[in-house]
């Protein structure tokens, strides 16, 4: 039962840190850019 967990660990750590930035560019990161004036497209 001593088995290495580090890998899925880590893969837990990348997805959540991938979800965090997915709900800032969709929540905050336009909103920001807004603000700046600096809206990608336009």
């Amino acid at each position: 039962m001593n088995e290495n967990r580090l890998p899925d660990y880590l893969d837990h750590m990348i997805e959540a840190a991938q979800q965090v930035w997915a709900f800032f560019e969709l929540l905050w990161l336009p909103a920001i850019l807004e603000a700046a004036g600096n809206v990608p497209g336009t």
